[in-house]
């Protein structure tokens, strides 16, 4: 049975990446070629079948060849069907220094809920830039057993759970067909060192990983089932930690080909101020929630902010949207379903009839890296 299973997940490694005659090397993909295929990518599934007979002998000649190894960007997928979207569209308000309102708008599954996939952002627009490029430097957390290598250089993720059938969700749920992987979110600090919150290590921290890429790629629901191995970093300890502000940092086994985020300078943001979050809601393939502000900022520690986060979000970065810098890490939030007798939905609730979700200001953070309070 465990022969079966490999040759399974050879195939549909093969499916993807060796369908074509021979082995090309891939020029490095760009946030533009990233949302033209998003945007245009019509391969079904009756096509990754037919790619399906032929994967066997192709995986085992790219084995022979070392050919894995060279790919540092393969796109190795397995499609599966998305209900279809019927975005309301939610406009930003106008800020100081940013394109007009009709270049800004962000789409979601409905006007309550502004959460969409990361590569569903056109790059030619200039608000998007700062946004794809700090999502680069944000991972999903996840644990070891989610993991499995296949091969020195891939490892093939456990996604056989999706948000849908893991928390009894209704129809009509927000991405409830996609595969739920992580505990929480960490972003980039240095070269070898992360943060997030301190609860999302609900486990020693030797028992987690962290996986960067993991995202949708396609308007057919595609994601990444075989990672590369230069993707994914093993926690290796906690540097600092705050139980009091919910902060961990910690560090991993080797250096991270990414680049660690901006910070925010400023001390106090207003009432009002919008903002945006990158994260992995319930451990859901990446994510960005616009259209927010800051709701509350009384606290010398924290603020709230009116965001569409979700279990998951734990540690997820929250920017200015004006200048692209961290402002604060998301530690905590209200309740995201709710129990219908039959099924779970998701909690509506608007300011002030809920107070947001919190969020730990950057200097508090600061602090505690630098001075150690």
């Amino acid at each position: 049975m465990r022969y079966l299973i490999v040759i399974v997940v050879l195939f549909v490694f093969g499916s993807y990446c060796y369908g074509q005659d021979t082995v090309k090397q891939e020029a490095k993909p760009t946030p533009q070629s990233n949302f033209n295929d998003y945007q245009n990518n019509e391969q079904n599934t009756e096509e990754l079948q037919i790619l399906d007979q032929q994967a066997a002998k192709k995986v085992e000649e790219a084995r022979k060849e070392q050919a894995v190894k060279q790919r540092l960007h393969i796109e190795a997928v397995y499609v599966k069907p998305l209900p279809a979207l019927h975005p309301e569209i939610i406009v930003l308000n106008q800020l100081p220094g940013l394109p007009p309102v009709k270049d800004r708008v962000t789409g979601g599954p409905s006007q309550y809920d502004s959460r969409i996939d990361v590569r569903a952002l056109d790059p030619s627009q200039p608000w998007t830039k700062g946004i794809l490029r700090n999502s680069l430097s944000v991972a999903v957390v996840v644990s070891k057993t989610k993991l499995r290598k296949i091969s020195p250089g891939f490892y093939q993720i456990d996604d056989s759970s999706t948000l849908g059938s893991t928390y009894q969700l209704c129809p009509g749920e927000a991405f409830k067909d996609q595969p739920v992987l992580g505990t929480g979110t960490a972003i980039v600090t240095g070269k070898r060192q992360l943060l997030t919150a301190a609860h999302v290590f609900a486990a020693p921290v030797d028992q987690y990983a962290v996986i960067f890429g993991f995202e949708i790629l396609n308007k057919k629901g595609a994601y990444k089932r075989i990672i590369p191995a230069d993707s994914v970093y093993f926690p290796v300890n906690i540097v600092r930690q705050s139980q009091n502000l919910d902060i961990a940092v910690f560090t991993v086994d080797r250096d991270m080909n990414t680049q660690p985020l901006k910070w925010s300078v400023q001390e106090n943001l207003p009432v009002g101020e919008e903002i945006y979050m990158i994260g992995f809601p319930y451990g859901l393939p990446m994510k960005v929630a616009a259209n927010a502000s800051i709701v509350s900022n009384s606290d010398v520690f924290d603020f709230y902010a009116a965001l569409d986060a979700f279990a998951g979000n734990s540690g997820s970065p929250v920017f200015d949207l004006k200048t692209n810098q961290v402002i604060g890490i998301l530690v905590s939030g209200g309740v995201d379903f709710q129990w219908n007798g039959t099924c779970n939905t998701s909690t509506i609730c608007s300011i002030p009839f809920c107070p947001g979700e919190k969020a730990i200001r950057i200097t508090s953070i600061k602090n505690l890296l630098f001075n150690g309070n």
